[in-house]
């Protein structure tokens, strides 16, 4: 079947599926199977991948009492000492840079 030269497309432009009685051809030839099977598959498709999720935005809480008072804010205290202040339980609960507040 592949003698002088002949390929698959040589038989898909002579009369294309009639020569698929073939088992030869019907094996090698993509336009022979319906899945695009054959010696020469397509290329496969490949999707795009999808974009990462943004990540989560973490809230602080409010400060209770003192910690919050005269306007103080997690701000205040990661401005001012950051982490050092996170020993406090009411900053570590409150506030995102300690590990806490809400996402």
């Amino acid at each position: 079947w592949g003698a002088a030269g002949r390929t698959c497309g040589t038989y898909e432009a002579l009369g294309g599926s009639a020569y698929c009685a073939h088992q030869a051809l019907a094996e090698s030839c993509c336009f022979c199977r319906a899945d695009g099977g054959g010696a020469n598959p397509p290329p496969p498709v490949y999707s795009a991948p999808t974009p990462p999720s943004p990540p989560l935005e973490c809230t602080d809480a409010s400060l209770p009492g003192n910690w919050g008072a005269a306007g103080r804010t997690c701000g205040t205290y990661e401005a001012h000492g950051g982490s050092a202040y996170c020993a406090h339980q009411a900053l570590a609960e409150s506030c995102c840079f300690c590990g806490g507040g809400s996402l």
